[in-house]
């Protein structure tokens, strides 16, 4: 007599993380089987054109530049692929960019955070279940309730003395809004609880299961929190703490601290004339 609730979140994230593999796949063809930030730079090249990304060279980086600026003419090595790869990579599987930073401590401690979230996740969707059963089991004991209903159904149930009370209370509703009862319980659906205890047992036993398939859809808030720290840290060390670029003849610097005292976010634009 299962209904579980259905939770479609995850399915966000799995499309997300295939999305992911799909760029990560798409960049991976272009470089083909070279490694390193100056394949990355070249693969940029073959897909925008050395002329239109040559206004995307970074300028603080690789050779090619002479005391962080470009020489006229050269490609160097721009730091922005190496920084979509280690972000991409965190984006599928926390801590998978961090193990490609290096950094195999904080790679172990954003993946150990996402199987424990997830592991979470099956342990509250498996409790939600066996207490979505044992209430119905219960409706079907102190209430004559059989066979498979909608979760409105069963919600109803614990408002409701009786299937009487219900339909009393939809042609009320009818009423007042001038329209035809619908959704009236007949037949093999209707129902009665022998006290008002067992009713109040009842929406104790429902309060249980939703609680826990709560905990569980609340487990995918953290995994969604663990991806976006892993992403952060995977770009912002990737190289340095600032990605930078020239743009249209600008240098472009971001850089972002997360202090819980003193946070602090930039973004600056620089022109010379």
């Amino acid at each position: 007599m299962r209904t579980a609730r259905r939770s479609l979140i995850p399915s966000a994230l799995v499309g997300l993380a295939l999305l992911g593999s799909c760029l990560l796949a798409a960049c991976g063809a272009v470089a083909g089987e070279r490694t390193g930030a100056a394949d990355w730079t070249a693969a940029e090249y073959a897909v925008f054109g050395s002329g239109a990304f040559a206004s995307w060279q970074a300028t603080d980086v690789g050779p090619g530049s002479v005391g962080g600026v470009r020489e006229e003419g050269s490609h160097g090595v721009t730091n922005l692929g190496r920084k979509a790869k280690a972000g991409l990579l965190s984006l599928i599987l926390p801590g998978a960019g961090q193990f490609y930073n290096g950094d195999r401590t904080k790679a172990f401690v954003f993946a150990g955070v996402e199987a424990a979230v997830w592991a979470s996740y099956i342990t509250f969707n498996v409790q939600g279940e066996h207490r979505t059963d044992t209430y119905q089991e219960y409706a079907g004991i102190y209430a004559g309730i059989s066979g498979e209903h909608n979760d409105r159904y069963w919600q109803s149930v614990g408002r409701h003395m009786d299937s009487d009370a219900y339909n009393e209370a939809v042609r009320r509703e009818a009423r007042a809004l001038g329209e035809e009862p619908a959704g009236l319980v007949t037949g093999y659906d209707v129902w009665q609880w022998r006290t008002s205890s067992n009713l109040r047992t009842y929406q104790e036993l429902r309060a249980d299961a939703n609680r826990a398939y709560d905990r569980r859809d609340f487990m995918v808030l953290f995994a969604i929190v663990n991806r976006a720290v892993a992403v952060f840290d995977a770009v912002r060390n990737s190289v340095d703490d600032k990605l930078s670029a020239r743009v249209l003849g600008f240098d472009v610097a971001m850089d972002v601290k997360p202090s819980l005292h003193h946070p602090r976010a930039e973004c600056v634009f620089k022109r010379a004339f």
